[in-house]
């Protein structure tokens, strides 16, 4: 087990590392973990400081996790798909550990996801019901209220679970939640909701002009303080890029120019098309170690392994 040494008090670690030398413990110092991170203290308890101090050091060690989300709403009248997407940031480490989960079950909706290694329940996907997801990370001041609520996958799984948009939702709402997170989630027809969540709240938006585009900050209100913005300001320039590549194609977005706004790399090394960046350490380098078009009219998903400007997009359906 990693255990965390959140301090950088160098008497404080002097005295503790001694006491859990019998343990089989991996330790880890805060200037390992999270060099640059500013811890504060301002809790009412040393409970509260520990909790508050851990979140701003998960928070420091995931900042370069990107996730750029879109869904775009065909215009009104007959044929159009509606469609989301998303590139998925993460540890360099990770690409070459994913794969393509294809579902089919008798008395529950089949599916297909892309997941990782160690991850059955699943991340993006769609179901054989029209019910599709993709998401971004999010990180709040309020991370940690709630401890060990339903993990973030079993809720990406029972989204994939319904049959109808409505049914889909709960799986967010309905139960209070230890870390936060944002969830598109579309259902054939034309329906997407995004819904941005926190411990005790969420939070509803919907497509403007036909799409929606997220990333790896809070949007609105009333989920305590948005950190990842901090840590990591690129997230502030994806979700407007993103927006601005598709926004000259809305009502007539071809396969072809989704797949190039996916594969922007304005911003680089931390575009919406991400790269290992050479000059990081290896253990925080981070890439696109997938990418997801997902039609939900047809039920298919367009799976890219790894950055999409140079990875072809695969076809699962179901």
């Amino acid at each position: 087990m990693k255990v965390v040494l959140a301090s950088r008090n160098r008497g404080k670690l002097k005295e503790i590392v001694p006491l859990l030398a019998d343990l089989a413990l991996d330790l880890v110092t805060i200037d390992e973990l999270a060099p640059d991170c500013e811890l504060r203290e301002d809790g009412a308890t040393f409970e509260d400081n520990a909790l508050a101090k851990a979140r701003q050091a998960a928070a420091q060690r995931h900042a370069q996790d990107g996730c750029t989300s879109f869904a775009v709403v065909p215009p009104p009248g007959p044929g159009g798909s509606t469609l989301i997407g998303q590139n998925w940031d993460w540890l360099e480490g990770v690409h070459g550990h994913t794969f393509v989960l294809q579902a089919r079950r008798k008395g529950q909706p089949s599916f297909v996801c892309l997941t990782e290694a160690g991850i059955a329940g699943g991340k993006m996907g769609v179901n054989e019901c029209g019910i599709g997801l993709v998401e971004n990370g999010l990180a709040s001041s309020h991370d940690g209220r709630n401890p060990y609520c339903k993990p973030f996958h079993v809720r990406c799984r029972e989204v994939l679970d319904a049959e109808r948009l409505e049914q889909a939702l709960r799986p967010v709402t309905d139960t209070p939640r230890t870390c936060s997170a944002n969830f598109v989630i579309g259902a054939a027809g034309g329906e997407i909701v995004d819904i941005e969540s926190s411990p005790d709240h969420v939070s509803y938006l919907h497509p403007e002009d036909g799409i929606i585009t997220h990333s790896n900050h809070f949007l609105s209100a009333g989920h305590g303080e948005s950190l990842l913005e901090k840590i990591s300001p690129n997230t502030l320039h994806r979700v407007d890029r993103m927006r601005h590549l598709l926004e000259p194609h809305r009502g007539a977005l071809s396969f072809a120019r989704m797949r190039a706004a996916a594969a922007d790399h304005l911003g680089a090394p931390f575009a919406i098309c991400r790269h290992p960046d050479p000059s990081q350490p290896e253990p925080k380098r981070t890439m696109t170690v997938g990418a997801v078009l997902i039609d939900l009219e047809a039920r298919t998903m367009h799976v890219a392994n790894g950055p999409p400007c140079a990875n072809d997009y695969v076809t699962f359906g179901l």
